[in-house]
């Protein structure tokens, strides 16, 4: 073999391994570019360094240390999302009994858990967002996620904020949660309301305006609407995590919306007009304070219409629904299910 040949070949093998590195860059970057993003936001720092001045305080002085160390630095955040949107003497009922209930009974022990699970908590995010991509496209799974200390509120919600519908979680009430499916079947169940929310966001902006009020949202869109809303985010959330307790249902009291269904049902169709915050608390909220209906009714009865009409809808049809459609089916779809009990 000739030296200028072997030169040539040479050449070509280093023409031809630059040629797969630059190909393989580019994969890098287009899969960068492609790969859903999210964010995480965590209070928790500030709430800590409230807690190291306030600890060792009475409890009037832990409620003012709270507003002037760490609710003044999210006041935006907690007014629109925690609060949602009270104001005078309401709010201050509120978040005195808020404060009362949660401060009163914080201790070390408390603050040593919730920084523990708070580092287990950023790293099950990805991964429960990882498992939703088998039911939702990638590219839209792109939500901001706070970690917060709700006030006993809630472990976890979906919010409208800042023009947008964000996932916050209540880290003090995750905290006290041991099995990591559930903690991540929480994370997926309001994501997949994160979700929902972008797909009709335009409509729910043109009719409550720019900053969207949870309640009068709920209240304009009503309880058929509201039922569909979590019994999919139920659906959705069990397919992915089969056999973990399903964020949203009162398990305990599976049986009894089972056996009692009908009358539940019918009761449920009576309160579909005027449909105020006690009729939401009814069927919506744990504790319902309701003599008959059993706390979250809503959910269950939104989770059985969703297993029925996923025998002819997938999904991702189901989630690009706007709400005036939902209603029309929800309806038909709840007297199928009851003509056919009965």
């Amino acid at each position: 073999m000739s030296i200028k040949f072997a030169i040539k070949i040479k050449s070509i093998l280093i023409l031809l391994s630059l040629l797969v590195f630059c190909l393989m860059l580019v994969n890098v970057i287009s899969s960068q570019e492609k790969s859903p993003s999210f964010s995480i936001i965590s209070f928790m720092p500030d709430f800590y360094r409230f807690w190291q001045e306030a600890k060792d305080e009475p409890l009037e002085s832990k409620m003012a240390l709270w507003d002037s160390l760490f609710e003044s630095r999210h006041s935006d955040f907690y007014q629109q999302v925690i609060y949602e949107g009270l104001s005078g003497e309401q709010l201050s009922q509120f978040k005195s009994q808020k404060l009362k209930s949660f401060l009163g009974s914080l201790k070390e022990d408390d603050i040593d858990r919730i920084k523990i699970k708070e580092e287990e908590l950023k790293r099950l995010i990805p991964q429960g967002l990882e498992a939703l991509k088998k039911q939702v496209p990638a590219e839209k799974i792109v939500p901001t996620y706070y970690i917060i200390p709700s006030l006993n509120t809630s472990s976890g919600a979906c919010r409208p904020y800042k023009d947008d519908f964000i996932v916050y979680l209540g880290l003090e009430i995750i905290s006290q949660m041991r099995n990591q499916d559930s903690i991540k079947a929480l994370i997926v169940h309001e994501t997949f309301h994160a979700l929902h929310f972008k797909d009709i966001i335009p409509i729910i902006k043109e009719k409550y305006g720019e900053n969207v009020n949870i309640f009068a949202f709920i209240q304009g869109e009503g309880p058929l609407f509201i039922s569909f809303f979590e019994g999919l985010a139920v659906y959705a959330t069990e397919k992915i995590y089969p056999g973990i307790p399903r964020p949203g249902i009162m398990e305990d009291f599976v049986s009894q919306y089972q056996d009692n269904f009908i009358l539940y049902t019918r009761e449920f169709l009576k309160d579909l007009e005027s449909f105020d915050y006690q009729k939401y608390k009814k069927y919506f909220i744990d504790p319902s304070d309701d003599p008959l209906i059993p706390a979250k009714f809503g959910y269950w009865l939104g989770y059985k219409v969703i297993e029925s009409l996923s025998e002819n809808f997938s999904v991702q049809q189901m989630i690009e629904w706007t709400p005036e459609k939902t209603n029309q089916m929800v309806s038909k779809e709840i007297n199928h299910i009851l003509n056919t009990q009965e």
